[in-house]
This record gives C-alpha cells, sequence and structure tokens, in this order.
C-alpha cells in the first residue's frame, strides 16, 4: 500500500541553475590547474633552461651566454658574444694569460672556441686556441713553482699573450680538473636543456674544492 503524506506543491523560490553551478566549478579547476601544471612541470625538470637557474645557484652573474645563430638570430647572438668577450677581456686586462674551457658533462662546442679566439684577436690580443685535448704538462721549477705548459703546440708560445685550452668534460676527466686548476681562467659551457642543476652544483663543489682562481660560467643555448 502506498501512504501521500503531503501534496506536490510548486516551489516558493526559483531553484539554481545547476548548469550554471557546474560550468563555474569547471572555470575555476580550469584557472588553477593553468597556475598549478607549469609549476609541477618545472619542479619536476631539474634541466637548466635559462641564466636565472644558474644565478640562483652560484649566487652571482653568468659571465655570458651564445645563442643558436640563425637569419632571425643574428644580431642578439653577436650583441651576446661580445658582452662575454668583455667580461673574457677584464680578466685578460687582470692578467688573466692561459684560458681553459670545459663542459659539464658534454664536450665544448668548437664554434665557441673559435668565436673567442677571433672575437680577441680581433681586438689586438695575440691568441693561440689548442685543438681537441692536447697533453697537458706541470713544469716544476727550481724554486718550486709551478707553470703551465701545453706540449704539441706551434713553436713560440711563450711570446703569445694568451693561450685557450680546452679538454674533455669537467665531471668526467681527471685532465680536465688538473687543468681547471693551474689555469688562470676556468670557462665552465652549460648547455641549455641538457646539463642539471645537480650536475651544475657538482662542477661548482669541485671547482671550489680545486681553488680555481677564477671561474666563469657561460650558457649555451
Amino acid at each position: 500500500t502506498m501512504r501521500i503524506f503531503s501534496l506536490a506543491q510548486p516551489p516558493a523560490v526559483p531553484l539554481k541553475n545547476q548548469r550554471v553551478k557546474a560550468l563555474g566549478i569547471a572555470v575555476a579547476m580550469a584557472f588553477l590547474l593553468s597556475f598549478a601544471l607549469p609549476v609541477a612541470l618545472d619542479l619536476s625538470d631539474s634541466r637548466i633552461h635559462d641564466p636565472s637557474t644558474i644565478e640562483s645557484i652560484l649566487g652571482t652573474p653568468i659571465l655570458g651566454m651564445t645563442i643558436s645563430r640563425t637569419a632571425r638570430t643574428e644580431q642578439f647572438a653577436d650583441e651576446h658574444l661580445r658582452r662575454l668577450i668583455a667580461g673574457v677581456e677584464r680578466h685578460i686586462a687582470e692578467g688573466a694569460r692561459t684560458i681553459f674551457l670545459t663542459g659539464l658533462k658534454h664536450p665544448v662546442p668548437p664554434s665557441i672556441v673559435r668565436d673567442i679566439s677571433r672575437y680577441l684577436s680581433e681586438h689586438k690580443i695575440d691568441v693561440t686556441a689548442g685543438e681537441g685535448c692536447r697533453r697537458l704538462d706541470l713544469e716544476v721549477r727550481a724554486n718550486g713553482q709551478t707553470r703551465l705548459t701545453v706540449s704539441g703546440v706551434p713553436n713560440g708560445l711563450e711570446g703569445c699573450k694568451v693561450v685557450i685550452m680546452e679538454s674533455p668534460a669537467l665531471l668526467f676527466s681527471a685532465n680536465a680538473e688538473w687543468t681547471a686548476a693551474e689555469a688562470d681562467m676556468t670557462l665552465v659551457i652549460v648547455q641549455a636543456g641538457r646539463d642539471t642543476r645537480s650536475d651544475l652544483v657538482r662542477g661548482v663543489r669541485l671547482l671550489e674544492r680545486l681553488n680555481v682562481p677564477a671561474v666563469g660560467v657561460i650558457l649555451q643555448d
């Protein structure tokens, strides 16, 4: 049997449209996700993509950066390269004569060595660039002091004002550690999108332990 407790009556006030409410919730969720998703992706990606990441780790500005050259970025790339060369020249003016380039986990791009050598030469600075990984020797003098020499380079090295050297990646090569400790200036190449924050931290700690005289970081885009 069925019992009727009350008769159906029309509502006293208009009922809210549930579709409007659901749409409002969906818009709010989409708005939150638009902020949360990029943050989550950035936190999960440990690769270095921009100078600010390097500067937050080092606590100081990077020496410079290089970007890929295209028809649209030619002028922009030249401007960044000039700033980089200006930083290198400041160290040369302070007495740096041996400049060592090394990557963290990847080889030094030949274009960087070539561009630095070319710009320094244009500024009337004599440059000798070591191609590939040359054997580096440590000469111990009679007074106990040491001097970095390079084997296999052309005669007349002693008369050059600046020697630019390169070697395998810093984190994988004992030769790179030794050269960085003896060179007047070490330039570490960080490759954007490939090297990670932990790679840079390891490299910085290694150079600190080696008591490297001067260090500059270059971001290659």
